[in-house]
C-alpha cells in the first residue's frame, strides 16, 4: 500500500487525524460541553416541587446525631448528605446584603455555606472583642450570630472556619498585627504567647456559636463542620501541641457536637498538618484527583471532601490581566468531581465581595522575595460577582447541581430578582486639604531614629501599635541639599515609601508589575536610593510616608509571616550621613478623625495639585443604588493611586496599574440626598471622579479546558513531525514507528534535518 502514493497520502492524513483527535481528547477540547445556559426566561424557574421537604424537614426530623461517616458518605441525622457548598466571607458583603448573597447560594442548588472568622476584624486590640457592637464603621459587618442565624433563616448548613489563621487573601492571614509588639513573636505555633492569644480568642468564638451545633442536644441548627487551624500542611513544619492545643480549645468549649476537620493540599503535604482524631478534607483544582489519591490512603474508609475548589482565582496589583476561568472549564471540572464516587464539594469562593478598607492581604513568593499585594476587589470570578449578580458560570453550575438535589428531592427557592446598578452623574472634587495641613492636626510620636519604628512597635492605639494604613516620618530640621546630594535607606521599606523633598514626590511611578523590582521606594528594592536632583534647597524639608499595603496571608515557612511595615529596619542617609530627630505621624484614616479634619479649601477651576493630597467632593441622590467608581476614565477622570471613602467609610485601595480599575460601592452605604466622596490621592488627582453600572479591569485571562494544550502540543508535535518524516522518508517504516528504537531514530533524523 505505501508504494501507492494516493493511498499513502489517505493513510497519512488518517494518522494525523487520530492523533490530532488524541490531542484535543487529552486537552479537553473535544470533551461535551455543558449545556446551554438557561435564558433569561428559565433562570427564575426551578424544577424542584414545592412539595419537597427543605433541608431542615428532611434531615431534622427527631434529631438524634449530628454529622458523621459512613463508608465513603457523610451522614446528617443518620440519613446520607453530600455536601454541596459555597464560600461566602460575612465580613466581605455589607450585612444588609447577607439574606440576599444566602438565598442565591441556596437557590443555586447549595446546601452549606462556607465562612472564615477574622480573628484580626473581632479582636482590633488585644482583650476588645468585636462581634458587631463597637463603633468602627466595619462593626456592622462583624455581626456573626446575626450572619447564623439568617443561614438558619434560609435553612442551609455551615462550615465555620475560625482560625486562628485563616489564608482568605485577608491582611495577614486574618491574626492581629499586635501580636507583632512581641520581638519572640511566631505566630502558627505553640510560642506561648500566641498560643494563650488565639486559645481566648476561640474560647470567645466558641461561646458565641456552640448553640448552633446540628446536634441532639441544640435540635436542627446550622453548623455541622468546624475547621482546626488552615492550610497548616503547608507551612512543611511539623507543631503537633500547637494543633492540638487548637482541636482542644475547641472541644473544651463545647464545639464537640460538629465534625472537626483540617484542609490542606494533602498530595503535597503529607503528614504535616495532619491532627489525630481529626477528619481531612482537600483543597486543588487542576489536581483534585492527586488530592483524593492521597486521602484514600489515609482515610481508606472516609468520605472525599474537596474544601475549596477555585472556580476562579484573585488577583495581584501590577499583574497584567484579571483571572477568569471559563463555565465550561468549571462545569467540566466540578461535574468530575461530584462523579468520584459520591465526593462532597466546597467551592471557593460561590461570592468573593470586596476587601473593604485596608484589609486587603498579599503574598510572599520566592522564599520572601517577591511580594504581592492582593487587589481591593476579590470578585474571584466567582458565580456570584463582586456586587452579588448572578453570572454564565451560577446558572451552568445551578442547572449541574439540580441532578444532584433530585435523590431525596430537596426544595430549591427560586433566585431572587437581580437589582440594576446605577451610574451616578459625575462629580467635582472641589475641595482640597494638603498634606502639611492635615499633619498639623495629627497627632505623632518622636524619636531620634526611624531604626526600630516599625508601625507595630509604635505606642498607638492604646499600647497595640499601629494597624494599618500609612506611616509619615518627618525630619524635625531642615537639611541642605546639593545637585548631587543623595538619601539613601540602609534596609528595606515595608512596603512603600514615597520621599518628599519640600513637598515634591520624588518616588517615581510604576507602569508595570516588573518595574516594582526596579523602583526605588518600593518592596523589591533593598537599600533604595534617592537622587532630589534640581529640588535642592539651602534649607530642605524631608518626609518619607510609608504605605502598608497589605500583609502576607500565605507562607511556606514561619518567616514568611515576620513582616512588621514601616521604616523600622533601618536608618536614613544623606549623603552617607545618618539623619536624626524624627516625628512619627501614624495615619489610619479612621472615620472620626477624618471628621475632624478642618482647613479644606475651595479648588479653583483649573487648579491642579500634586500628591500627596486629600480631596473632597458631595453629590445628592433620590435612590441608592449598587454602583462602581470608574477610576481610570481617559481624560480628567484618571486617577493614580490612593484610597476612597464615602460617607466616612473606607472602599479601599484604587491603583491605575490594574489589573483592577473600579470601586465597587454597596447601595447600603449611600443615603437618600447628599452624599460625601473623599479620596486621598498620592500622585495626581483628577478633577471628577466618575462611576460605572459594572467593574472594570485592564485585560482578562482566561482559564479554559484549552488552557494547557500548549503542553499537550509540546508532547504530540514531535510525535506528528515524526509520523511525516517517517512516511516521507521510508515506506518500510510505519510498523517500525511503535518501537522506541525507531522513534529515537527518526527523532535524531529531525533534529539533524
Amino acid at each position: 500500500i505505501m508504494k501507492l502514493p494516493a493511498l499513502r497520502s489517505i493513510l497519512q492524513c488518517i494518522v494525523l487525524l487520530l492523533l490530532m483527535i488524541l490531542v484535543l481528547k487529552m486537552s479537553g477540547l473535544l470533551r461535551t460541553s455543558p449545556s446551554d445556559v438557561p435564558t433569561a426566561t428559565e433562570r427564575f424557574h426551578d424544577v424542584s416541587s414545592d412539595n419537597a421537604p427543605d433541608l431542615y424537614e428532611y434531615y431534622g426530623k427527631d434529631v438524634k446525631t449530628g454529622i458523621s461517616t459512613s463508608k465513603r458518605s457523610f451522614t446528617l441525622n443518620g440519613k446520607a448528605i453530600r455536601i454541596l457548598s459555597g464560600s461566602l466571607h460575612y465580613f466581605r458583603v455589607h450585612p444588609n446584603l447577607w439574606k440576599d448573597r444566602i438565598r442565591k447560594l441556596r437557590a443555586a442548588g447549595l446546601n452549606t455555606i462556607d465562612t472564615y472568622v477574622p480573628w484580626n476584624l473581632h479582636e482590633p486590640k488585644k482583650d476588645q472583642f468585636d462581634f458587631g457592637t463597637g463603633n468602627d464603621p466595619m462593626s456592622d459587618f462583624l455581626n456573626l450570630a446575626k450572619f447564623i442565624d439568617l443561614v438558619k433563616e434560609e435553612k442551609m448548613f455551615l462550615i465555620l472556619r475560625p482560625g486562628p489563621y485563616i489564608c482568605a487573601e485577608w491582611e495577614f492571614g486574618g491574626l492581629p498585627s499586635w501580636l507583632l509588639r512581641d520581638p519572640t513573636m511566631k505566630v502558627r505555633s505553640s510560642h506561648p504567647y500566641f498560643l494563650q492569644r488565639a486559645v481566648k480568642y476561640l474560647v470567645k468564638v466558641a461561646a458565641l456559636v456552640t448553640q448552633y451545633q446540628f446536634s441532639e442536644k441544640f435540635g436542627v441548627q446550622p453548623i455541622i463542620m468546624v475547621a482546626v487551624e488552615n492550610e497548616y500542611g503547608h507551612l512543611k513544619h511539623s507543631d503537633t501541641p500547637y494543633l492540638e492545643a487548637i482541636k482542644n480549645t475547641l472541644l473544651n468549649n463545647g464545639l464537640q457536637m460538629a465534625m472537626l476537620f483540617t484542609a490542606d493540599s494533602v498530595a503535597r503535604t503529607g503528614e504535616y498538618g495532619v491532627t489525630p482524631g481529626v477528619f481531612q478534607a482537600a483543597t486543588g483544582k487542576h489536581r483534585w484527583k492527586a488530592e483524593f489519591d492521597a486521602l484514600a490512603v489515609k482515610q481508606p474508609e472516609e468520605p472525599y471532601f474537596l474544601a475549596e475548589y477555585w472556580p476562579g482565582w484573585f488577583d495581584h496589583w501590577g499583574e497584567p490581566f484579571h483571572h477568569v476561568d471559563s463555565v465550561e472549564f468549571t462545569i467540566n471540572m466540578v461535574r468530575d468531581i461530584l462523579e468520584h464516587e459520591g465526593a462532597s464539594i466546597n467551592l471557593y469562593m460561590f461570592h468573593g465581595g470586596t476587601n473593604f478598607g485596608f484589609f486587603n492581604g498579599a503574598n510572599l513568593l520566592n522564599f520572601g522575595k517577591v511580594y504581592k499585594p492582593t487587589t481591593t476587589s476579590y470578585d474571584y470570578n466567582a458565580p456570584l460577582d463582586e456586587n452579588g449578580e448572578y453570572t454564565p458560570k451560577y446558572w451552568a453550575l445551578k442547572q449541574l447541581l439540580q441532578q444532584y438535589n433530585k435523590n431525596p428531592e430537596i426544595f430549591v427557592p427560586e433566585p431572587p430578582m437581580s437589582k440594576d446598578t446605577a451610574e451616578f452623574p459625575a462629580v467635582l472634587m472641589n475641595e482640597v486639604l494638603e498634606l502639611k495641613y492635615l499633619l498639623e492636626q495629627s497627632k505623632y510620636i518622636a524619636s531620634e531614629d526611624v531604626l526600630g519604628n516599625y508601625m507595630e512597635s509604635l505606642e498607638w492605639n492604646s499600647g497595640n501599635g499601629q494597624s494599618y494604613g500609612f506611616t509619615y516620618y518627618q525630619l524635625t530640621s531642615r537639611v541642605e541639599l546639593e545637585s548631587n546630594s543623595r538619601i539613601e535607606f540602609t534596609g528595606r521599606v515595608n512596603d512603600i515609601a514615597y520621599v518628599l523633598v519640600n513637598g515634591n514626590m520624588i518616588t517615581k511611578k510604576p507602569n508595570c508589575e516588573d518595574d516594582f523590582s526596579q523602583t526605588p521606594g518600593y518592596w523589591a528594592v533593598e537599600h533604595p536610593t534617592f537622587y532630589p536632583g534640581g529640588l535642592q534647597a539651602q534649607a530642605s524639608d524631608i518626609g518619607i510616608l510609608v504605605e502598608n499595603t497589605g500583609r502576607n496571608n500565605y507562607g511556606y515557612n514561619h518567616q514568611d509571616f515576620e513582616q512588621q511595615k514601616g521604616l523600622g529596619n533601618g536608618s536614613v542617609l544623606l549623603d552617607d550621613q545618618r539623619l536624626t530627630g524624627w516625628n512619627i505621624y501614624p495615619m489610619e484614616f479612621k472615620k472620626d478623625w477624618l471628621d475632624s479634619l478642618k482647613g479644606w479649601r475651595k479648588r479653583l477651576e483649573g487648579q491642579r495639585f500634586s500628591g500627596p493630597v486629600l480631596l473632597k467632593g458631595t453629590f445628592i441622590i433620590t435612590t441608592p443604588r449598587d454602583t462602581y467608581l470608574d477610576m481610570n476614565v481617559p481624560g480628567e477622570g484618571s486617577w493614580e493611586k490612593g484610597v476612597v471613602f464615602v460617607n466616612g467609610f473606607n472602599l479601599g485601595r484604587y491603583w491605575r496599574i490594574g489589573p483592577q480599575q473600579c470601586l465597587y460601592i454597596p447601595r447600603p452605604l449611600l443615603r437618600e440626598g447628599k452624599n460625601e466622596i473623599v479620596i486621598f490621592e498620592l500622585y495626581s488627582p483628577s478633577v471628577r471622579i466618575h462611576f460605572s453600572k459594572k467593574a472594570k479591569f485592564t485585560k482578562l485571562q482566561t482559564e479554559s479546558s484549552s488552557s494547557y494544550t500548549w503542553l499537550y502540543l509540546l508532547v504530540a508535535l514531535p510525535l506528528l513531525l515524526i509520523v511525516i518524516f517517517n512516511m516521507r522518508f521510508s515506506n518500510k517504516r510505519l510498523t517500525h514507528l511503535v518501537s522506541a528504537g525507531g522513534i529515537f531514530a527518526l527523532t535524531k533524523r529531525m533534529f539533524r534535518l
